[in-house]
């Protein structure tokens, strides 16, 4: 239901979510304590005013602003843009490890 439609997640907290499926752009904002799985992304991923959350990410661009203190396992084509953000710690999207996360909670 979500191909190529835009996805927005906003204002969560404490919340896992796996995202299955395409869509066209995925927005998280304002989110809290989220882990947060998604497939591809056909365009661009924003994410804004994130804190303490886990995100894995697949997409053709990624762009974060005014957030902290984030995981973000990301596979992206283009450049990641980042803006007033602080404690972001990076890594590879890796599949595998994604699905042992999920089968273990």
């Amino acid at each position: 239901e979500i191909d190529s439609k835009e996805v927005i997640l906003d204002s969560l907290t404490d919340c896992t979510v796996y995202l299955k499926g395409c869509p066209s752009v995925l927005r998280l904002t304002n989110n809290v304590n989220c882990k947060i799985f998604n497939g591809p992304v056909s365009s661009s991923v924003f994410i804004s005013n994130c804190h303490g959350c886990q995100m894995y990410i697949v997409g053709q661009q990624l762009r974060i602003h005014d957030t902290t203190d984030c995981d973000i396992y990301q596979h992206v084509t283009s450049r990641t843009i980042i803006e007033n953000c602080s404690r972001l710690r990076f890594g590879c999207y890796n599949w595998k490890s994604r699905l042992l996360m999920i089968l273990n909670e």
